[in-house]
């Protein structure tokens, strides 16, 4: 249970207090990036409606009170109240120490950006790939390498991205399915089942164990729109950690 909410460093943080005696702190840019409410994420999903780079870059908290099993808080300058539970901020403190085992990647991996892979992004066919195992070896090595690769020619027909998988491996299946078809639906429980844009981001994060490699399979699109991009990470963190050493320390460092 809750006994106080104190804020500190002119808004910028918030220190809990809680009944066991435990203290945890809060960054108010953090706790307005995972607000709760519908308009930072889905009602419907739970899915995020924002990015970081909507939110002030000044966003400090401006008042706080504790009201039964939640924690009101408001931010400024947006005039912003939004509330948390207690149990999901208890849970999701990260001001403690826990340990965890450090990533790694191997030797071969590759960054790139749009300028360097604009015109060479690694690529097979089908056909080729399902006949000869050099052309899949070198399709694999590819995805290995740069984290992507594109397979053309496939069968227009749903199921068709388990033809591929078949070539070389298995297919883990989730609370999906063993595949499962993304289309606009008319009350969506993703927001991948909307025609609203998608931002970069990493799928599923939050299974154990995360999914490795994923396979999507165009079969047809029926509107205007519908790209595809993607996003080299590990090229974004190298450049993080160029510009921002202190930045980068944070992020890979805090659990």
């Amino acid at each position: 249970m809750l006994t106080k909410a104190l804020i500190g460093d002119e808004g910028r943080t918030i220190e809990l207090s809680w009944e066991n005696g435990t203290r945890t702190r809060f960054h108010a840019m953090w706790l307005r990036d995972n607000a709760l409410d519908d308009k930072t994420r889905s009602a419907g999903n739970g899915q995020r409606l924002i990015t970081i780079l909507d939110i002030p870059a000044e966003t400090r908290i401006g008042a706080v009170s504790i009201k039964g099993g939640a924690l009101e808080i408001s931010f400024v300058p947006e005039q912003k109240t939004v509330s948390f539970p207690q149990a999901w901020l208890y849970t999701h403190a990260y001001d403690r120490v826990e340990l965890r085992k450090g990533g790694w990647t191997a030797d071969v991996v590759q960054c790139w950006t749009r300028a360097t892979m604009q015109n060479s992004v690694p690529r097979a066919a089908y056909a080729a790939a399902s006949h000869d195992r050099s052309v899949l070896r070198e399709w694999l090595s590819a995805v290995r390498t740069y984290g992507f690769a594109v397979m053309d020619g496939l069968p227009a027909e749903s199921g068709a991205l388990c033809k591929v998988s078949d070539l070389f491996g298995y297919i883990r299946e989730t609370n999906y399915g063993r595949w499962f078809e993304v289309r606009a639906e008319v009350i969506p429980n993703n927001l991948a089942y909307t025609n609203l844009g998608l931002q970069a981001h990493t799928d599923n994060p939050y299974r154990d164990p995360v999914p490795t490699l994923q396979i999507l399979a165009c079969i047809e699109n029926t509107v205007w729109g519908g790209e595809s991009t993607v996003v080299d990470g590990f090229a974004v963190a190298t450049a993080l950690q160029v510009e921002d050493p202190h930045g980068f320390r944070l992020l890979s460092s805090y659990p």
